[in-house]
């Protein structure tokens, strides 16, 4: 998944003078009676969450206190458990799919070099290279494995295991970050002629593409797809806004009520978005945007800062919250 990251912030800030475009959006403000469970991992100095499956069990990676990277699972019950890639020095963790095998990239500290593994819910590691100084985003047990190499082009991973390099047409910087199972591929890329500074793109099964824009946007960025083939992410008009764009290319832009930065990050299996967006007092907010078009706003107890990163299909929602201190801590959200 690809967050408004300092450099997008950057060029965010740099198209505010464009014209700010009207929306409506149907909001349900104020905190739900869903239950919302907080974690940390001992040890941890940064906590992330990249995946959560239909169990509700979440995945992700830590940050101990010598800046190395490790990844855990914990189960709906509580349980949580580190792991480490084989003969790794330091695991990230990117994406898990809806039966809970995840993807991610480490460090072999006998090869010294970074190399991806796909972890099974076993707890197997499968591990794979692919040339190229790539990151790994996603996983779906039929369609394969994607991710990119910044600045150049993505890849696409087969069951079988062969791998497949494409860009985007007429364009730069190819970003895959989600595949569904009949091996369509969806993400965003820099188009070769300025603006928009990124567009959105749909790989086909015949490998065939779709590209496409958020009218009048100057930056147009994929965060998800969902097994329907409907693509969550954000767009800048002025400011970071969320939309939706449907298969037949339907898009519907939204925004949660009061929200001067909007950031989608995921998208479930039945069309529930999740993401965060900020207030006029650069507070962030979680929200979950159901497929009427309504928005559920809430926020953990105590935090400065709530920020989901995924959701399942049962609307069960995992993600960061910051408390005043500035330390990161993570939560469940059941419905």
């Amino acid at each position: 998944m690809r967050f408004l990251s300092k450099g997008n912030i950057m060029k965010l800030t740099a198209l505010v003078a464009g014209p700010a475009l009207a929306l409506l959006a149907a909001s349900a403000p104020g905190a739900s009676a869903a239950a919302v469970t907080t974690f940390d991992v001992d040890g941890a100095m940064f906590l992330f969450q990249t995946g959560i499956d239909i169990k509700g069990d979440v995945f992700g990676f830590w940050v101990d206190q010598s800046s190395v990277r490790h990844g855990y699972v914990r189960m709906k019950d509580g349980t949580l458990t580190k792991f480490d890639a084989p003969h790794a020095v330091d695991t990230s963790a990117s994406g898990a799919d809806a039966s809970g095998n995840l993807v991610g990239d480490f460090v072999d500290g006998n090869l010294h070099k970074t190399r991806f593994y796909l972890r099974k819910i076993d707890g197997s590691f499968t591990v794979f290279d692919v040339a190229g100084n790539v990151h790994v985003t996603a996983t779906d047990p039929h369609g394969g494995t994607v991710g990119y190499e910044p600045g150049h082009d993505s890849f696409l991973r087969k069951k079988t295991g062969k791998v497949k390099m494409f860009g985007a047409p007429n364009g730069s910087d190819t970003e895959a970050v989600a595949v569904i199972s009949d091996g369509t591929v969806a993400g965003s890329f820099a188009p070769s002629q300025f603006p928009p500074v990124s567009s959105g793109f749909i790989r086909h099964p015949d490998k065939s593409f779709t590209v496409f824009d958020v009218a009048g946007a100057d930056l147009t960025q994929v965060m998800g797809m969902n097994a329907d083939g409907i693509v969550a992410g954000y767009y800048v008009v002025g400011q970071a806004h969320g939309f939706l764009r449907t298969p037949d290319g339907a898009i519907a832009p939204f925004d949660p009520s009061g929200s001067h930065l909007t950031q989608p990050t995921a998208i479930s299996a039945k069309g529930l978005v999740a993401g965060y967006y900020k207030d006029a007092d650069d507070v962030h907010h979680g929200f979950i945007r159901g497929v009427d078009g309504k928005f559920t706003i809430f926020d953990v107890a105590g935090a400065a800062n709530t920020e989901p990163a995924t959701i399942n299909a049962r609307g069960t929602v995992a993600g960061t919250w910051t408390d005043a201190d500035g330390h990161t801590h993570g939560f469940v959200r059941t419905p």
